[in-house]
């Protein structure tokens, strides 16, 4: 996986094989995670 940012403890990241999703990008810290969706979504 992927990091593409390290900032004040969030780590950003994203998996390559994650088909059948819209395109986004994961970020977690400490026992949070989330999802920020890259394109809109019908």
């Amino acid at each position: 996986m992927p990091v593409v940012l390290r900032i004040k403890g969030y780590r950003f990241y994203f998996f390559s094989n994650e088909s059948g999703e819209p395109k986004h990008i994961h970020v977690n810290k400490a026992d949070a995670n989330g999802k920020i969706w890259l394109e809109p979504f019908d």
